[in-house]
């Protein structure tokens, strides 16, 4: 593992031998909320990972670590900056590329796995803070005569998301907005090919992580990122063709 780091942004990359360069690599884009030894979904993703290299070494990934970016303030020039045409100040203009350069390797890549923990029933407030930043029209999405739509299209995303209790069914599923965001989210993004990874009970008596490591979920999401025809390339060409 080496670690580099450009522009207050982690990457971090873990090849699998010799990485074969070619037209049919796949790209996968990792947003960590932590990289702390002790994070239940950061363990769980590195597993991913890693499981996905022993079967194939035709993608190439990024990781980019939330704790460890300086995100601008969100502030009204980020919001308008888009439809301000050529009048942008330099301000506007410096704003406007930090937020490309933000967004540029999720727009890049063909999968998008998000990496974190449910705070208070919802999404830690630095990914909600990234997520304000980007998600700016003709970057993700645009309008057209039926109101907006999504321009992330041919991509697959995986949600790697823990909690200290079980939320994944009643009577405490209506408690896990941070799931139910994320997937209004992509879908206005365009995505629709939406996997979810729980790492739950964490901080119930007799959790081990082993045991969720050990979960069809995990197989499935390895399946997803080593797969050629991952579901949301297979659902894009089926549509087009």
């Amino acid at each position: 593992m080496f670690y580099i780091c450009m522009c207050n942004i982690v990457f971090i990359h873990q090849p699998k031998g010799e990485l074969q360069m070619g037209a049919n690599n796949k790209v996968i884009s990792i947003l960590k909320h932590s990289d702390h030894e002790n994070s239940f979904s950061s363990q769980a993703t590195d597993e991913i990972i890693k499981r996905a290299q022993a079967r194939t070494n035709l993608f190439e990934y990024n990781c980019n670590v939330l704790e460890n970016m300086v995100l601008p303030p969100v502030r009204d020039e980020y919001i308008t900056i888009k439809s301000s045409g050529d009048s942008k100040s330099d301000d506007e203009k410096n704003a406007w590329a930090k937020i490309v350069e933000l967004s540029d390797n999720l727009i890049k890549s063909d999968i998008w796995l998000f990496s974190l923990p449910m705070w208070n029933f919802g999404i830690p407030y630095t990914l909600k803070h990234y997520i304000d930043l980007i998600t700016q029209q003709g970057l993700f999405f645009t309008y057209d005569e039926n109101g907006p739509a999504g321009l992330m299209k041919n991509k697959s995303a995986i949600l790697v998301i823990s909690s200290g209790g079980i939320y994944k069914e009643e009577p405490l599923k209506n408690y896990d907005l941070s799931t139910a965001y994320l997937k209004l989210w992509l879908g206005f993004c365009g995505i629709s090919d939406i996997f979810v990874v729980r790492v739950d009970g964490t901080a119930m008596p007799g959790f081990e992580l082993e045991a969720i490591l050990q979960d069809p979920s995990i197989d499935r999401a390895v399946e997803i990122i080593s797969s050629q025809n991952y579901p949301g390339k297979a659902g894009d060409q089926a549509a087009a063709a």
